[in-house]
């Protein structure tokens, strides 16, 4: 006698029937439906580890800058309280770059008379950004020194002290430049080793790039380093028109050492 819990149909041999175990796959509007919400989620993600990777390489960058900072700092405790000369002259091939090579050129640019304060060529690359310094003889790097505090190629040609600088946690010591494609510079890299508030503020310096969502790092002659909205800096290169000159800073200003 059948059970009555068994719900299978029997067969007129008086065998049980088979059960028949059909699967149903996924129809097309529900794949699409699936499909739709993974774009979403990568559209909404995506962006974002974006974001938090740009902050990391802005940190490393940042760390970059303030041992920058220190180092100049230290030169100039060395040398009388003098800060770093942007170029200072030598003889061709009298001087040994950190890759070994002789310098290729008389001027010698402030980033050789510092890094044996750091010792390190990772230092001058902002992770964000090509990679122009491997310790080869060059006037293109990622970071610039302001062209105020450094001595200009006007009278006179020697470097602020310590003491020319009234307000050191306001006023710019290194900070991020770039040299923008318009100024018919070709082939130029990213990057310049003299940093000013705006392309035309001075005949030999690069502007302040906004490398880092709108922000540039900078480090100060106090030196202490953060991050900086370059709309805080002054004018930039194409503000308010291509190419336009400049020449003051924008106030506050945070370039010129005795305001």
């Amino acid at each position: 006698m059948k059970r009555a819990e068994d719900s299978r149909r029997w067969r007129a041999d008086g065998l049980p029937q088979p059960r028949s175990e059909s699967r149903q796959g996924f129809t097309l509007i529900e794949l699409l439906v699936v499909i739709a919400i993974i774009a979403i989620l990568a559209a909404i993600l995506f962006p974002v580890f974006a974001r938090a990777r740009e902050k990391a390489r802005q940190a490393s960058c940042l760390s970059n800058i303030k041992q920058i900072g220190m180092a100049q700092l230290m030169y100039s405790q060395d040398y009388d309280e003098c800060w770093v000369q942007h170029d200072t002259w030598a003889p061709l091939n009298s001087v040994t770059m950190p890759d070994g090579t002789k310098n290729t050129d008389n001027w010698l640019c402030w980033q050789y008379l510092v890094y044996p304060y750091v010792k390190n060529i990772q230092v001058f690359n902002c992770p964000s950004r090509p990679k122009t310094y491997h310790g080869q003889f060059t006037y293109f790097i990622n970071y610039g020194m302001n062209d105020l505090i450094s001595g200009t190629y006007a009278a006179p040609f020697h470097p602020h002290t310590q003491a020319d600088v009234t307000m050191v946690a306001d006023t710019v010591l290194i900070s991020e430049s770039g040299v923008p494609a318009e100024t018919g510079c070709d082939g130029c890299p990213d990057g310049y080793y003299m940093v000013v508030w705006g392309y035309g503020g001075s005949p030999n310096s690069a502007p302040v790039m906004a490398v880092h969502n709108g922000f540039s790092n900078t480090s100060f002659c106090d030196g202490h380093a953060k991050a900086i909205n370059t709309s805080k800096f002054g004018y930039r290169w194409n503000e308010p028109t291509p190419n336009a000159v400049h020449l003051t800073p924008k106030l506050p200003d945070l370039w010129t050492p005795n305001k």
